[in-house]
């Protein structure tokens, strides 16, 4: 619920747990992937400050794949890598 309503203060020490948690993986990560996920709003952006240059974003989803990953390197500053437009479950097919 607090994922999709954006209700974090909410839930006491849902922050502290889940988001610094993510933040602290997402900045050892080697590839990202967003997956079904537009990325614009600030969650996506705070996330990413931890993010190593060298990391590589890939993006799943469905037409407006490509579009996603043009936004989100203009404001992250990582490595393109793969975009899969024809959704996560051709996504899994071709693994």
């Amino acid at each position: 619920m607090p994922l999709t309503t954006k209700l974090y203060p909410t839930f006491e020490g849902f922050s502290k747990r889940v988001m610094d948690g993510g933040k602290n993986l997402i900045g050892q990560a080697d590839d990202i992937y967003l997956i079904g996920y537009r990325a614009a709003d600030e969650i996506i952006r705070d996330m990413f400050k931890n993010v190593r240059p060298e990391t590589q974003l890939h993006v799943v989803g469905t037409g407006s794949a490509g579009q996603i990953m043009d936004e989100v390197l203009e404001w992250s500053k990582i490595k393109r890598g793969e975009v899969h437009s024809e959704g996560f479950a051709k996504f899994i097919e071709a693994y």
